[in-house]
């Protein structure tokens, strides 16, 4: 997948300022959303036509079966306030990780975490009992400091 690339509940001072930073690959350069202009800048996205995305391949540490489900619980309060993922949300049901970052929550959960790690390809399903919709998704990851992260697992 390709078009709108997105990094869910990152700023550079999460403490003042809560944003996505939301990356549009038709040539569009750089859009954040913050969270007083939220429901603006979301509507305003154009639904990019579907590319195929290479990702890096990972070494697999545990052998998972496609299409599980499992949960996380993060704070970004406590565990360093931003995700660190890009996500892929065209698809418009789920935030599809594209990559994850060498700092930030996800990094730090896949070091605490060896036996259920986060991993490039997952998709993130649900956070905090909101399901279905990527704008949601990335709307909840801006409300609360504690997330509940339902993610299915990749191919």
């Amino acid at each position: 997948m390709g078009g709108v690339a997105q990094k869910c509940c990152a700023g550079a001072d999460a403490t003042t300022e809560k944003e996505i930073s939301v990356v549009q690959n038709r040539g569009g350069g750089n859009l954040t959303l913050k969270e007083d202009t939220l429901e603006e800048d979301l509507a305003s996205l154009e639904k990019p036509a579907a590319k195929a995305v290479q990702l890096p391949e990972q070494e697999a540490a545990v052998d998972r079966e496609p299409g599980q489900e499992f949960t996380i619980i993060v704070d970004k309060a406590t565990d360093g306030g931003t995700l660190g993922v890009d996500v892929d949300l065209t698809d418009g049901k789920c935030l599809l990780i594209e990559s994850i970052s060498g700092e930030g929550i996800i990094s730090n959960w896949n070091k605490n975490h060896p036996d259920q790690p986060v991993r490039p390809r997952d998709a993130v399903v649900e956070v905090n009992g909101k399901r279905g919709n990527a704008q949601e998704l990335a709307r909840a990851c801006l409300q609360k400091d504690k997330l509940e992260i339902v993610l299915r697992t990749g191919r």
